[in-house]
């Protein structure tokens, strides 16, 4: 086979125009970050710039600028649940079939919902994943939480699209291997 010049060029461009692959890695322990992507309505447009993590705030799953603050969240058992040493997400659908309830996602001192688990998004990203929905951050007078959105409702117009990426990390709220939940089990997660 022979390749002329302006084919090995062509073939050279296409290969440099690749899209690059993401940085992962795996671990038991992680933090749930969201970094702002400028589209957050008035009520919580603090989420437009930075990066955000979750933490336990008032048992409930609350985006804070200050990583200090960031829980240790791991993966349990085999019908999947994500909590941190004491504490298991628990999420609550409610709503309509097309409006959401904006009920908080929680943090308490349970087993936590089954199912809810770190999986890779359309872009190859780990994030966090409940029953094909999505989550949403509202506002409120203590702070900004975590709402969920079931497949097939709209997100609420005060409140800003957000996704979860699990980026992997020894370091926040929490010790590790303390769960109540069992032994945390190895999940993908960004570098950090």
């Amino acid at each position: 086979m022979q390749f002329t010049i302006s084919t090995l060029a062509l073939l050279s461009g296409l290969v440099s125009a690749a899209p690059t692959n993401i940085a992962r890695g795996t671990g038991t322990t992680f933090n749930l970050l969201f970094t702002g992507v400028g589209t957050a309505p008035e009520p919580v447009d603090s989420l437009n710039s930075g990066t955000w993590v979750v933490a336990s705030r008032r048992n409930r799953a609350e985006l804070v600028s200050d990583r200090a603050q960031a829980n240790l969240f791991y993966k349990y058992g085999s019908d999947f649940h994500i909590g941190t040493a004491s504490t298991g997400i628990v999420i609550t659908p409610g709503g309509t079939a097309t409006v959401p309830s904006g009920a908080p996602v929680e943090l308490v001192n349970n087993n936590g919902t089954a199912g809810v688990d770190i999986l890779l998004n359309d872009s190859g990203l780990p994030t966090l994943w409940y029953e094909d929905g999505r989550f949403q951050a509202c506002a409120d007078s203590d702070g900004i939480f975590l709402s969920y959105i079931q497949p097939g409702q709209r997100q609420l117009a005060d409140c800003a699209a957000v996704e979860l990426v699990s980026v992997c990390s020894s370091t926040g709220v929490g010790s590790p291997l303390t769960g109540q939940l069992g032994q945390p089990i190895t999940v993908s997660c960004q570098s950090n």
